[in-house]
């Protein structure tokens, strides 16, 4: 994939961004963070940029490990249902099974 320059402004200041991502991506990232440093430059005046920063990056970290955890769940839980529908249907096949062995069982029972 082709790499494309995107301007990007995180509070207040530009960027040019180089990445193999659409430049909407780049820019919905962008907005991301700018919007997430507003929210805590807003709840906490009187933090440094250094400040505002590492508790932004902390804040973005917990929300992606929160995210796996809930995607590993989720997985688990699809790998789960997947065993479940397996079981059933492998449940289903014997039961037509052991009809047809009753139904031949009769027709030689008759004959």
């Amino acid at each position: 994939m082709a790499e494309t320059r995107t301007k990007i402004t995180i509070c207040g200041k530009e960027y040019d961004i180089v990445s193999e991502d659409s430049r909407e991506h780049v820019q919905r990232v962008a907005m991301f963070l700018d919007n997430k440093l507003k929210t805590l430059k807003s709840e906490n005046l009187d933090l440094t940029p250094q400040m505002l920063l590492t508790l932004a990056a902390l804040n973005l970290a917990d929300e992606y490990v929160k995210a796996q955890d809930k995607l590993e769940a989720l997985s688990s839980e699809v790998e789960g249902l997947r065993d479940m529908a397996r079981d059933m249907q492998i449940k289903r096949q014997v039961e037509r099974n052991s009809s047809y062995v009753s139904a031949a069982d009769r027709v030689r029972q008759l004959e």
